[in-house]
């Protein structure tokens, strides 16, 4: 993968989580080996996800290849297709577990 298109895929993430740039640069430590093992923590509004790192690069890389709109953050993680004027969610299973903090309780996630 070339460096332009990894910061375009890093930049077009922000669409999807609010802690995008945290996430994203997690991503990179774990894929050339500065973190070994380990999840990825993502945020959807107020809800929280933690993605094994595949998950997390076909989500990001999928979104910036244009397979789907958006995301929908229930207890799950929807795909969301807009097509002839029909709103299409695919579900997206997640591979570890989902969580559902609140922020103040990721806050607490993170100081750990």
């Amino acid at each position: 993968m070339n460096v332009s298109r990894m910061l375009k895929t890093l930049l077009a993430s922000r669409r999807l989580f609010s802690n995008w740039l945290s996430a994203g640069v997690r991503y990179f430590l774990m894929k050339y080996v500065l973190v070994k093992e380990g999840s990825i923590v993502v945020m959807c509004r107020d809800r929280v996800y933690v993605l094994k790192p595949e998950t997390y690069k076909a989500i990001v890389n999928a979104h910036y290849d244009r397979a789907f709109e958006s995301l929908e953050c229930s207890d799950n993680l929807y795909a969301v297709v807009d097509y002839m004027g029909w709103r299409i969610s695919f579900s997206i299973l997640l591979s570890y577990y989902t969580t559902l903090f609140t922020r103040t309780l990721l806050v607490e996630l993170m100081m750990i």
